[in-house]
């Protein structure tokens, strides 16, 4: 199966799972697949400024995470249920890969947000740079829709983003520049003066 069609039945597969079986809607009224999709756009727009030169499998890999990046928190989808749809999807073998950045994309358990976001679940995001992409397009999509929308849950995005950066290990923050100078933008600081207080 050719990545295209393999992008395509993966697509079908997951905007099931969330549109249909779950009936989940983005901001309580928008099927969930218009928030995925979103997120997909947002990794490819951004991999030219954030990633020169990555391969095109690694391209197909950012995709394919990027459309499922909720499929385990919100869909209760299993891991191996990923890695054998995902090898239906494409040749190769990239079952593992997949859900593994799907995996690491997953918030942990909690009884509230912050618990949910806890500084265990950035670190080991933070030791994956693929997964760490897809996280930082997943929230450069919702900043900008609560931003667009005049959702309460910008306030949630700019309180926690500081503690979120400081966890960031250099090469993180090196590498994604671009990406986070755009999420900075969104939740209106001043980038200097927000890099400046956090680096010292």
């Amino acid at each position: 199966m050719s990545n295209k069609t393999g992008i395509y039945r993966w697509k079908d597969w997951v905007f099931n799972q969330h549109n249909v079986i779950c009936n989940q809607k983005y901001h309580g009224y928008i099927p969930y697949s218009f928030h995925l999709e979103v997120v997909e756009h947002t990794v490819m727009d951004e991999i030219k400024y954030n990633w020169p030169g990555i391969t095109d499998n690694d391209v197909v890999l950012l995709r394919f995470a990027a459309l499922g990046h909720d499929l385990i928190e919100d869909a209760r989808i299993s891991y191996n249920d990923i890695k054998f749809e995902v090898n239906e999807c494409l040749h190769g073998g990239y079952g593992v890969s997949v859900a593994e950045l799907i995996f690491l994309c997953t918030e942990m358990r909690g009884r509230n947000r912050f618990e949910r976001h806890s500084d265990q679940f950035y670190v080991e995001l933070f030791e994956n740079p693929y997964a760490t992409y897809v996280k930082l397009c997943d929230n450069l999509s919702n900043i900008r829709f609560s931003k667009l929308t005049g959702s309460s849950m910008q306030d949630a995005y700019k309180k926690e983003f500081p503690r979120i950066y400081k966890l960031m290990p250099e090469h993180i923050r090196f590498q994604f520049t671009n990406l986070i100078d755009k999420i900075l933008k969104e939740l209106d600081l001043d980038i200097n003066t927000f890099k400046n207080y956090l680096t010292i």
